[in-house]
């Protein structure tokens, strides 16, 4: 058994494990509400994970908290989960992406499923470089918004608002009845990570650009020994961040999710 547990196996496993968790906060989250609002006599309680998909107010809160000192009481789950994720990247490059958000794994069956109908598509290095702009650039835009925007005064006053403490709830909600130009959205997501290999995880993820940066000050990366590579090219075409491992000594790519693909 152990024998078969290859470096993708192993992050399929993870991958899988912290998909099923994610689905169950989401099933015990739809029954708090349904508790809260009324609609429902048996309590559940709020899994504090679901605000692993709160990440403004985890960065909001990550403001106040460098500001003040204070830890942000109304989503703290929220916070607590987005510098974990920044450590990681500090440490091990971006792990979170590779093994822990369900997205990677969604993404990672769509390229397979893209190399299996011959669809799946690497563009060239400026074409990459061109379509990694935008997320980027949503990175730089919450970035301003949260730590130059707004002030102290501006965070306090969201963090006690209304919004604020039924976001969770309004994230349910949109995930429950989603518009139809939601649905569009995500139908042309799948289409383009199908044709394009990890095209939300490398072109638009504002989080994952946010840990790629992180992840040059990591410790950790690949490195390939030049006396024994035989210029293959495995490495390279089993890379989900389609980084060219078969011409570098030291694997310092932001797109570099320490998966270990390439050994």
């Amino acid at each position: 058994m152990l024998e078969k547990m290859t470096p993708p196996v192993l992050q399929r496993v993870i991958q899988s494990t912290f998909l099923v968790l994610c689905l169950h906060t989401g099933w015990q989250f739809h029954r708090f509400v349904l508790w809260a609002t009324g609609a429902s006599e048996v309590f559940v309680p709020r899994p504090a994970s679901v605000e692993a998909f709160l990440p403004i107010a985890a960065l909001m809160g990550l403001r106040r908290l460098l500001q003040t000192g204070v830890w942000d009481m109304v989503h703290p789950a929220a916070l607590a989960i987005l510098l974990a994720a920044m450590v990681t990247a500090l440490v091990l490059r971006k792990g979170f992406c590779g093994y822990v958000c369900p997205v990677g794994l969604i993404s990672g069956l769509l390229n397979t499923l893209g190399r299996r109908l011959s669809l799946s598509r690497v563009p060239g290095p400026w074409a990459a470089r061109l379509l990694s702009v935008p997320k980027y650039l949503a990175l730089g835009f919450f970035v301003y918004t949260v730590f130059i925007g707004m002030d102290l005064a501006a965070i306090e006053e969201f963090a006690a608002g209304p919004y604020n403490y039924v976001a969770d709830a309004r994230m349910l909600r949109f995930f429950q009845s989603p518009s139809r130009t939601t649905l569009v959205a995500l139908a042309a997501l799948l289409v383009l990570g199908t044709v394009l290999r990890s095209f939300w995880c490398r072109y638009l993820c504002p989080y994952g650009a946010l840990l790629g940066l992180l992840s040059w000050a990591s410790p950790t990366s690949v490195h390939r020994d030049p006396a024994t590579c035989v210029q293959c090219g495995r490495c390279t075409r089993a890379c989900p961040g389609c980084i060219r491992v078969q011409d570098m000594e030291r694997v310092l790519s932001p797109e570099c999710l320490g998966c270990m693909r390439c050994q």
